[in-house]
């Protein structure tokens, strides 16, 4: 994996949690982001082929629930108003 693909991996993780979160209020996900971490080559590559397609798949569902957001916006008044009928 290279290191722009573990970033926007770290990058989706980090969106997906909070402070508000962690078990022990003393650690924050910043104290996470300041850690280093040695990890081989192999493990990065592995989690990367299973994670990718996670990852995408969040972004393709939240695209489309953007687009049903959208038409339901504009579709929603037209059917209530009648103009479906």
């Amino acid at each position: 994996m290279t290191a722009s693909g573990s970033a926007a991996i770290c990058s989706s993780l980090h969106r997906l949690t909070t402070d508000a979160f962690v078990a022990y209020p003393a650690v924050t996900g910043r104290d996470f982001e300041k850690a280093e971490m040695l990890v081989p080559p192999e493990v990065l590559e592995q989690f990367d082929q299973r994670a990718k397609p996670i990852l995408e798949k969040i972004e393709t569902l939240k695209n489309q629930i953007e687009r049903l957001r959208q038409a339901c916006g504009l579709l929603l008044p037209r059917l209530i108003s009648g103009q479906f009928c």
